[in-house]
Parts: structure tokens; C-alpha cells; sequence
């Protein structure tokens, strides 16, 4: 079904995937599929992204590419964002830290970035989540594989120690290090 309340979405996949290739990041959210979503549906009003099951609220154009969105291109946009927002091509998202470092479980999960405070970056979470309204809505899933200590606060669940061990193994160690260790007296020499 296509409700297509949002008009036409032009998508540069060429300049996305060429920012992708340097290696670099998109700051600005200019390049990747997602900040081109972002920069052209972030002033919409909210209320044209309820949609319901099965609704497509926009069209895709990839430039430059032939095809006419009968839904696929669509799902395309969505599955690119998705992978944008878990890599380093976007700030919003780092690698946990149990996968930077290559210890414990879930080291393929992304978490939130601390370091992004921006303004910008802070309305760029805020439409990620309008967009996680949407798949919900929709049932147009987003392929974003979040660890529990992430999406459990999001859906009023108690985060829980192991959730923290999930992504974190070597500070939760330090810490329980830390526990164990028995207090001792300093003594100040005059």
C-alpha cells in the first residue's frame, strides 16, 4: 500500500557509497542515505509519519539509478540507513565496547555515542526514533541490531547487570575487581 503522504524521496547512493569507500565519516549528515533522509524529512510534521500497517509514507528515487518504487527501493532506503547507522559512517553509533576491544559476547553490537552532543546529532537520534516509530506502525522493520541495555529503557524495561556485561565485559570485570578489594588506611607523612 502507498499512502505516499511525504511525496518523492531523491536518494544519491553514489555520493553515499563514495564517502563509504574514503572511509570517512558524515558529520553533517549530507552524504549517507540516512542524513539525505534525514535532511529532507526531519521538517515534516510528525503526524504524516503515522502511518499504518503496510503504508509506505514516501516514494524512493535513487538518482542517477532506473527503477520505480513499487516498494522495493523503499525497503532499500530503510536497509541502507540501518547499515549506515551501525558502521562509522555516521557518529550516532559506536562499536560496543566488548567489540572494540574483541572480548565477551555481542561484539558486532552498536551503541549510542557518547561524543554525540551536537545539536545536530541530537535531531538526528530524535528522527532515528521517529523512524522506529514508523517500522512499528508500518511493520516495516528496521534491520538495527541493538544490544538489550539500548532498547530495554525504550520499552520501559529494567536494565539488569548482565546487560551491562553483554557489552562491557572488561570494565564490569574491573569493577567486581574493585569490589573484592579490602580497604586500606592511608597514611599522610607531615
Amino acid at each position: 500500500v502507498n499512502k505516499n503522504t511525504l511525496g518523492r524521496i531523491k536518494i544519491d547512493r553514489f555520493k553515499a557509497n563514495r564517502l563509504r569507500d574514503k572511509g570517512k565519516c558524515d558529520d553533517r549528515g549530507t552524504k549517507t542515505c540516512f542524513g539525505q533522509l534525514f535532511r529532507q524529512l526531519n521538517n515534516k510534521n510528525a503526524l504524516s509519519l503515522r502511518a499504518s500497517k503496510g503504508v509506505r509514507v514516501w516514494t524512493t528515487e535513487f538518482i542517477g539509478e532506473g527503477g520505480i518504487d513499487a516498494g522495493g527501493l523503499y525497503r532499500e532506503l530503510i536497509f541502507c540507513m540501518c547499515q549506515e547507522l551501525q558502521s562509522p559512517q555516521l557518529p550516532l553509533f559506536i562499536l560496543c565496547p566488548n567489540g572494540r576491544e574483541q572480548v565477551g559476547q555481542n561484539r558486532h553490537k552498536w551503541v549510542p555515542n557518547p561524543s554525540s552532543k551536537k545539536p545536530l546529532h541530537l535531531a538526528m537520534y530524535e528522527f532515528l526514533g521517529k523512524m522506529m516509530g514508523l517500522a512499528i506502525r508500518t511493520t516495516s522493520l528496521l534491520n538495527l541490531d541493538l544490544p538489550s541495555i539500548v532498547w530495554k529503557p525504550l520499552i520501559g524495561a529494567t536494565v539488569q547487570e548482565s546487560d551491562v556485561v553483554a557489552i562491557d565485559r572488561l570494565s564490569f570485570n574491573l569493577i567486581e575487581n574493585m569490589k573484592k578489594m579490602e580497604p586500606k588506611t592511608i597514611q599522610l607523612n607531615p
